[in-house]
């Protein structure tokens, strides 16, 4: 009677059809969708580095990143308006060995950025360098239910201080699947703070 009453209870927690994601998903990629509207993909390069695309299918944006774990970015690509209109790539460089995230604990470091901004010939490209000191803090575990599916996800936020700049983000880490998603930005020199809760995380259609 108490397995039949488990197996009742473990039906009842997973909808019927829903697909839920394991480590291996990733391989082959995952999709999710945040609290802009915006659809994003994931999937795992070798060691651990996730190609990230936070504005998929959308001709005016381009927001892509690789990044260890999702969370420790190495390089970025950016542009905000339709095509023609410059991007911007950026390149990371960190101290010290990237660990995955471990619950409770913390992670101080130097980064390093050289960010290149196209431009129109005969302007060349634009570059500018910056240094920050950033602590990553590993919040308390939390359970989150994601596409009818249950997952253990681990807040990581981080403090970057540079000479012109003081800012927090902030990711949702799931350490069963390896992947982590940005999903706020606050600005303490300007006020502003951006929120792009998960609200879908599945396997591609």
């Amino acid at each position: 009677m108490l397995r039949l009453s488990l197996l009742l209870a473990l039906l009842a927690s997973t909808p019927v059809g829903a697909e839920c994601l394991t480590e291996a998903s990733l391989d082959s990629g995952v999709m999710f969708t945040r609290a802009d509207g915006r659809t994003g993909s994931a999937v795992r390069g070798p060691r651990d580095v996730l190609r990230i695309d936070y504005a998929l299918g959308d001709a005016n944006r381009i927001d892509r990143v690789e990044a260890k774990y999702g969370i420790f970015t190495q390089k970025a690509l950016d542009r905000l308006g339709p095509p023609g209109t410059p991007a911007t790539e950026t390149i990371f460089r960190r101290a010290g060995r990237q660990k995955a995230p471990q619950a409770g604990e913390a992670w101080k470091t130097r980064l390093s950025i050289v960010a290149e901004t196209e431009a129109v010939p005969p302007a060349r490209p634009v570059k500018s360098r910056a240094d920050y000191q950033v602590t990553y803090s590993y919040q308390s575990e939390q359970t989150v239910t994601l596409s009818g599916c249950k997952y253990r996800m681990i807040p990581v936020e981080a403090t970057f201080v540079g000479d012109t700049a003081h800012f927090t983000r902030r990711w949702d880490y799931f350490p069963e699947l390896g992947l982590g998603l940005e999903t706020r930005y606050t600005d303490h020199r300007t006020g502003i703070d951006t929120r792009l809760d998960l609200k879908a995380l599945r396997a591609p259609q």
